[in-house]
């Protein structure tokens, strides 16, 4: 079975510093933006990737204006129930609301939510690489 490597992992403290938002927010609501029928008709499984936008509540603004990064996109694998083939992909990372993620957003980009991107789940080492960066106070 050929492999693929996800991606390289890189420190987070100097994307905190290039960005130019970066906030801590709670999902209040996910939304899948691809539409059902066209993903169903592509013949790959493999590519039929699903976009899903999470719009978050600002909680913590450390940099930049939250409305500029007012959600970020995640996707997942679409699986149409009439195909024969169902497609898993255990690296996808999932969103759901009532989460809270570290943004880290640059102008001109989409902010996306995946294990590749700087913006990430907010836990024990994003505190730690934020509170680094912007001095919080434990």
């Amino acid at each position: 079975m050929p492999a693929w490597g996800v991606c390289i992992v890189e420190p987070l403290e100097p994307q905190l510093r290039a960005a130019d938002t970066v906030y801590v927010g709670t999902v209040i609501r996910s939304q899948l933006t691809s539409n059902l029928e066209t993903l169903g008709a592509l013949k790959d499984p493999r590519k039929r990737s699903a976009e899903i936008e999470h719009t978050l509540v600002p909680q913590i603004v450390l940099k930049g204006e939250p409305s500029q990064a007012p959600s970020v996109v995640s996707s997942w694998r679409y699986n149409d129930p009439r195909a024969a083939t169902v497609v898993e992909f255990s690296e996808q990372a999932t969103l759901t609301p009532g989460d809270t993620v570290l943004v880290i957003a640059r102008s001109g980009e989409q902010t996306r939510y995946s294990l590749c991107s700087a913006t990430r789940k907010w836990d024990r080492d994003a505190i730690k690489a934020t509170r680094a960066v912007f001095r919080l106070k434990p």
